[in-house]
């Protein structure tokens, strides 16, 4: 029963990574392990509280 539940559970997930190369965060996008991602170092704050509000 608790598997049935958790299946049903939509938790939203945004990658925040150093990691330079784009195309490892589109994977991830792409085979729906990830919602959206974002490269560190964050400068713009309101991109970032912009994309947490789309994907709740």
């Amino acid at each position: 029963m608790l598997n049935k539940i958790l299946n049903k559970l939509r938790i939203p997930i945004l990658v925040i990574t150093a990691y330079s190369a784009n195309y490892f965060a589109d994977d991830m996008i792409k085979e729906g392990s990830a919602d959206d991602f974002m490269l560190k170092p964050i400068v713009n704050f309101d991109k970032l509280i912009e994309k947490v509000e789309r994907l709740l």
